[in-house]
């Protein structure tokens, strides 16, 4: 075990620590831009307000304010505040336009509208006014550190007016400069002591807005001058007046879509002010309203590619006020009684900012969270939360969200949607190594001509990740045969490199990798961060310590450096391989290099001591965030939850525990992807005392999870009577449902708890409560074959014969079950079981007992009455079923007992297609000695010889042509058995029925289309050497060369064909000619290959 960090990080504890996020006190944007030349130090910033203003206010001459230009413009202040905080500006009273002519919209000329009283300056020394107001309009710095106020632009600005000098007077130049000075003063609002400065300086710029000369109707400048009007009306926090002007806004919008700096330089301030008023709320539900022109663009959600450059300082102010939250979740819950739609809104944005803080987790609880309050989370941002899973390496969550947002894919044909989804499948195929399936995502995403060089670099790196180098070189040469540059502009990117670099590294072949370093930089693409991070994850990947650490002072050297998140994701590769050790010489390198740890890097480390087993690790770092000074180091849920994972696998000290959960402001009532609430984990651990203390605590005793549902749910199923016992005398709801294991009670009996299911039903649990997968609890306990329990249920009032749509009924289900069926069905039929019912996946209890193979239990059901050729949905009837499972001996007792051998039903079809589906050899000779037809059809196989010969099942194929099996005969979806075959490509199946002729299908037409369809070569060889007619017309294609030029193929597979003796003039009925089917196809190579053969 490493020593304990704490004593390594006294220097870090007893320094300031930069948060990951800016507290309210002190936001990031309102520091981004300053006025003056010293950047503010962050111990002032972390400072009250009061503290800092304190000590300077004093340094200042009383009378300095009153200095010109040339003082301010000089740096000597160290205070970077404005010097419009001076009793004497709020003393001036100046007047300003009115709003209705403010925001009138015909053409106006206010030259004679009133001036503000302006407190004169002397004229500036040093600059040239244009010099400065030019500086200040474009944010220059005039020397190293120094850059001009707006004090000293004003003046400068007002020198030139009053010299009528010709810039001045242009309203396209005055727009640009009160655009600046209120973007000033939005990133400077903190240096305005009191309000009466800051609507001062509104003032002013209004009456540079107003005398700034003529403006024509419903213009481009009228549309500027207008967006600026709103923006000062929100800098002092006037929203009324703001939103009437942003109302006008609207009409114009429309006509100026294409303006997009000036109009979210009007979002960002009208978005300040909201949250300047009402919080980051107010902020949310701004957005939510405002969703077409301000909302969709931080999603990501709208067609235009160009406006990301544009909106970059609104997403990112937008993106600060939001990392005010701290419970992303609980904002959206808050919410739950708003309209579906804006809390739809709310939901992408929160999604959108978390996963720009590479908190993808979080991002998928928030739409976790959605989903509970049935709204639609867009496909897109599905998609954006896989890949962002997978890049932070969390990649059975990323597969898991895949998987759950391709139910909610199919049908979706919009192509934005459809490009994000195949791209995703790239992502997830290729980060799992699934080089397969990897090629076929990204064939087919080239086939929609969606490809681009981020596609072309992942599958790159499904090779990359299995260590083929060999591969990944082929691919970066067949794409970029011209490296490193070509005339189409097709070159690689840092990222094709990288993947070069990867596969290398993976390989461990150091000369080839160390080659292509020196490539990329001879190439003018020196490695930078990026690159040496994925090698850096991949020696980590490997658990190589000494490897990564090397290749960090290698970084070092160049003078390239991670940051807190690269650190942390290093650390969470070792925390998986719960290596924790490895984690710790990792986090602590990052302190070497000046690194300020913050929540997630810390709580990733204490997760790898958790995972390890190390407890003494785990409050190690635990101690850290609770005593740290930093805000937003503080604990967590995410924390608590490790934490108390912590405690539930290693065995903790419970002091320790108690101590950790009565930190004051910790959220017992969150949840996580893996334990629920931290009363649910404590429950299904059987931790009484804790759970005791944490509904003391204020643990909501009836919050409901993912997997079992409920704290009560989760110790009924595992046995715990005690904890059951305290949470029944809190007043937990009894009959809650799950959705998976129904109720308290269903799970109990699912279980075997008889104890327990008896406490229970003292307490007044509904003993016919329908719930869950297993529907009641009589069903489940039956399911499970515990006779005793069924027995207590039945003589509680248990209703026998009560149907769900899974399990059916109690008698089906123990007809099901694995445990003694016999016994307990016999029992069940002298409590009045219905032998006949029918429901359920199993339809009947004879279809049931066929099913499982249990043979004795079969003839006691028809002892009692059951009826043997009774139809079901699924298995049809009970020969089908055990047909289907390959039971001879059940079979008999069936065919003994009078079953229909040929009864047509489902699926399957006759018995004989049942065993030939799962390749039952001896079982289908036997009912062929039975008299099975052994050209009988289903609706979908077609007949035995074709399903057997779809699946390969050779022995089968023989046994059926030598039963006089119809080599011909056509089904609705295979065709004939030689077509079936060969579509799946199995040639020694297709070789035994070969003499038998040439027949079609209506899917693929003759044995020779469907081997071409499945792109099977040597099969097609094959055929057409055993006298296949290469022209013969079947099915829609007509013949296989039409066929293959509709679905489009290399031409030199035409040419194969044609050389074969395929007729390039043949017609089709449908497609009519080869150039007409390649043209139908799109296929615009083909038609000049066939145009150049003459056809």
């Amino acid at each position: 075990m490493v020593e304990p960090f704490l004593t390594s990080l006294n220097s870090i504890i007893s320094t300031p620590v930069s948060a990951a996020r800016p507290t309210k006190s002190h936001p990031a944007f309102r520091f981004a831009l300053r006025s003056v030349a010293q950047p503010m130090h962050y111990h002032e910033l972390a400072s009250s307000r009061a503290k800092r203003y304190k000590g300077k206010e004093k340094a200042l001459p009383e009378n300095d304010w009153l200095q010109c230009a040339e003082w301010l413009l000089g740096g000597n202040c160290r205070s970077r505040l404005f010097a419009t905080h001076h009793p004497l500006y709020a003393a001036a009273s100046p007047s300003h336009t009115p709003l209705p002519q403010a925001f009138s919209s015909s053409a106006h000329n206010f030259a004679s509208a009133s001036k503000p009283a302006v407190v004169q300056h002397a004229e500036p020394r040093g600059p040239p006014p244009k010099s400065i107001i030019s500086h200040f309009i474009y944010d220059k710095p005039f020397t190293e550190g120094t850059r001009v106020g707006l004090d000293t632009a004003y003046d400068a600005f007002m020198l030139l007016r009053r010299q009528n000098d010709p810039w001045t007077q242009s309203t396209k130049n005055t727009l640009r400069f009160v655009d600046r000075a209120l973007s000033t003063m939005e990133d400077s609002l903190d240096c305005f002591k009191d309000r009466d400065a800051l609507r001062y300086w509104s003032e002013r710029l209004r009456a540079l807005l107003s005398e700034g000369g003529s403006v024509a109707s419903r213009s481009e400048e009228e549309f500027r001058r207008h967006c600026l009007l709103i923006r000062t009306f929100a800098v002092v926090h006037d929203l009324p007046r703001a939103m009437t002007g942003f109302r006008k806004f609207e009409e114009l919008s429309e006509r100026y879509a294409g303006i997009k700096d000036v109009r979210f330089r009007m979002y960002r301030s009208l978005l300040l002010a909201h949250f300047h008023l009402y919080g980051v709320r107010g902020v949310l539900d701004f957005l939510a309203k405002e969703w077409t022109t301000a909302g969709q663009p931080l999603v990501g959600l709208t067609n235009s590619d160009s406006m990301n450059s544009r909106i970059k300082s609104f997403i990112d102010t937008t993106f600060s006020i939001l990392d005010e939250i701290e419970s992303p979740i609980s904002v959206l819950f808050d919410r739950r009684d708003r309209d579906p739609t804006v809390r739809t809104r709310i939901g992408h944005i929160l999604i959108s900012w978390l996963l720009s803080r590479r908190c993808p987790e979080e991002a998928l609880s928030v739409w976790e969270s959605m989903e509970r309050q049935s709204l639609d989370c867009d496909l897109y941002v599905q998609m954006l939360i896989v890949r962002s899973l997978l890049r932070n390496k969390a990649r059975e969550l990323g597969l898991m969200s895949y998987s759950r947002a391709s139910q909610s894919f199919e049908g979706d044909t919009e192509d934005k949607r459809q490009r994000a989804f195949l791209k995703t499948g790239l992502h997830v195929t290729c980060h799992l190594g699934d080089v397969n399936r990897a090629e076929i995502y990204f064939k087919e995403i080239q086939e929609r001509e969606f490809v681009d060089a981020m596609d072309i670099a992942m599958l790159m790196h499904a090779y990359a990740v299995s260590a083929n180098a060999e591969r990944v070189v082929e691919i970066f040469q067949e794409q970029f045969p011209d490296a490193p540059a070509a005339s189409d502009g097709h070159t690689p990117t840092v990222y094709h490199y990288t993947e070069v670099l990867l596969a290398y590294a993976r390989a461990r072949d150091i000369e080839n990798m160390n080659a292509w370093l020196e490539k990329m930089k001879s190439l003018g693409q020196p490695p930078d961060a990026y690159v040496w991070n994925v090698i850096l994850h991949s020696f980590a990947e490997r658990g190589e310590l000494q490897s990564a650490l090397k290749l960090l002072d290698e970084m070092r050297d160049l003078g390239l450096y991670l940051n807190p998140a690269d650190y942390t994701s290093v650390i969470g590769v070792f925390s998986n391989r719960k290596d924790p050790l490895s984690a710790e010489a990792i986090y602590e390198r990052a302190m070497q290099e000046g690194v300020k740890p913050d929540r997630r890097m810390i709580a990733t480390l204490m997760r790898a001591h958790a995972l390890a087993g190390s407890w003494r690790g785990v409050v190690r770092a635990f101690d850290y965030l609770k005593t740290s000074r930093v805000r937003q180091h503080r604990p967590q849920i995410d924390v608590y939850n490790i934490l108390l994972k912590s405690y539930i696998h290693l065995g903790a000290p419970f002091t320790i525990t108690l101590k950790v959960l009565s930190n004051k402001g910790a959220d017992i009532n969150m949840q996580d992807h893996y334990l629920g609430t931290a009363l649910i984990a404590a429950s299904y651990r059987g931790h009484t005392s804790l759970a005791n203390i944490l509904l003391d605590k204020g643990a909501d005793i009836n919050m409901q999870d993912h997997h079992y549902g409920g704290a009560l749910i989760a110790a009924s199923y595992e046995g715990y009577i005690s904890l059951v016992q305290l949470l029944l005398d809190k007043g937990t709801n009894i009959n809650a449902q799950s959705c998976h294991y129904g109720t308290a009670l269903t799970a109990a009996s699912l279980q075997g708890h008889t104890s327990l299911v008896q406490l229970l039903l003292e307490k007044g649990a509904d003993i016919n409560a329908e719930a869950g997968n297993y529907g009641t609890a009589l069903i489940a306990a039956s399911l499970k074959g515990y006779i005793s329990l069924v027995k207590i249920l039945l003589d509680k009032g248990a209703d026998i014969n009560a149907q769900v749509d899974d399990y059916g009924a109690a008698l089906i289900a123990a007809c099901a079950s694995y445990k003694d069926p016999a016994s307990l069905a016999e029992m069940l039929l002298e409590k009045g079981a219905d032998i006949n019912a029918q429901c359920g996946k199993y339809g009947t209890a004879l279809v049931a007992a066929s099913y499982g193979k249990h043979a004795s239990l079969v003839q006691l059901l028809f002892e009692k009455g059951a009826d043997i050729n009774a139809q079901v949905n699924g298995h049809g009837t009970a020969l089908i079923a055990a047909s289907d499972k390959g039971d001879i001996s059940i079979v008999k007792v069936l065919l003994e007992k009078g079953a229909d051998i040929n009864a047509q039903f489902g699926h399957h079809g006759p018995p004989l297609i049942a065993a030939s589906l799962k390749g039952h050899t001896l079982l289908a000779q036997f009912l062929l000695e039975k008299g099975a037809d052994v050209n009988a059809q289903s609706d979908y196989y077609g007949t035995a010889l074709v399903i057997a010969s779809l699946h390969d099942h050779i022995s089968l194929v023989g046994v059926l042509l030598e039963q006089g099996a119809d080599i011909n005969a056509q089904a609705k979806f295979y065709g004939t058995a030689l077509p079936a075959a060969s579509d799946i490509g199995h040639t020694p199946v297709v070789q035994i029925p070969l003499e038998k002729g040439n027949a079609q299908t209506d899917r693929h037409g003759t044995a020779l289309m469907a081997a071409l369809f499945g792109g099977h070569i040597s099969l097609v060889e094959i055929l057409l050497e055993k006298g296949a007619d290469i022209n013969a017309q079947a099915g829609d294609y007509g013949t296989a060369l039409t066929a293959l030029l509709y679905w489009g193929c290399h031409s030199s597979l035409v040419e194969f064909l044609l050389v074969k003796g395929a007729d390039i003039n043949a017609q089709a009925v449908y497609y009519g000619t080869v150039l007409i089917a390649a043209s139908s196809g799109g296929h615009t190579s083909l038609v000049e290959f066939l145009l150049k053969k003459d056809a």
